[in-house]
């Protein structure tokens, strides 16, 4: 039987093991429910691979000369949802090792302008929504290719015999070509909000001039609380006026 899993804190940003310590991959693969994680680890590998195409294996001697090649720091976390355990692995890209000069700056939503965002639901006659828009962030395409090394242990067994023809093992390390924005990469965030913007746009949202991640009509008003956000919320009046 699967463990109850590590111990969860609301509003917490890290999840902790039975024996009070910091959940990390390598605490997770040799707990209790190791077998559980592994599959997670295999199925957010096909996730970025064959699902959204994120990333795919390449030769190392494909990599560029000029190029630096990151490491995968792959992060995990629980989450409960209706008193069911969910395990979650993210493929992440090592950030510092980055050779990235651009712009890595986005938009950050004020702590006040989502207070105020709330507080206009609650004290006005509103509907109010939350959108999951987490694959939308896997979706962007860089605007340069990335390159990263993924050591040979954090590659399951299923996941090594399934890209076996792809897989080209150095010194026991794979390497990737990064073709959209991945978890880690500094100018990911950035891209992202940058393509969001204009389709908020297209339903006549305007970014706030003065307001970071705020849109809006006349009618209704659009909160992306950062870059990296998995959700939009939105409200509208209860009832909209017949156009």
């Amino acid at each position: 039987m699967p463990s109850p899993g590590p111990i969860n804190f609301a509003l917490t940003s890290a999840d902790l093991t039975e024996d009070g310590a910091l959940l990390t991959l390598r605490r997770a693969r040799s707990g209790p429910d190791s077998t559980l994680w592994r599959a997670e680890e295999s199925a957010e590998l096909v996730r970025l691979i064959d699902q959204h195409k994120v990333m795919h294996f390449i030769s190392h001697a494909d990599k560029p000369r000029d190029r630096p090649a990151s490491y995968c720091n792959p992060q995990v976390r629980v989450k409960v949802k209706e008193g069911v355990v969910k395990r979650r692995v993210r493929g992440t890209y090592g950030g510092d090792r980055s050779d990235y000069t651009g712009d890595r700056s986005s938009g950050t939503a004020a702590l006040q302008t989502i207070k105020l965002h709330l507080n206009h639901v609650v004290s006005s006659d509103l509907s109010y929504m939350t959108m999951d828009i987490s694959d939308y962030y896997l979706g962007t395409p860089l605007d340069r290719l990335e390159y990263m090394l993924i050591n040979r242990h954090d590659i399951p067994e299923d996941i090594q015999e399934r890209y076996a023809t792809a897989i080209h093992l150095v010194n026991d390390k794979a390497m990737v070509r990064v073709t959209k924005a991945l978890y880690g990469i500094p100018q990911a965030g950035r891209l992202s909000q940058e393509r969001l913007i204009p389709h908020l746009a297209q339903h006549g949202h305007t970014l706030c001039k003065n307001t970071p991640c705020l849109s809006g009509t006349s009618a209704a008003q659009c909160l992306s609380p950062s870059s990296s956000t998995t959700s939009v919320s939105h409200t509208r009046p209860a009832k909209m006026p017949n156009t």
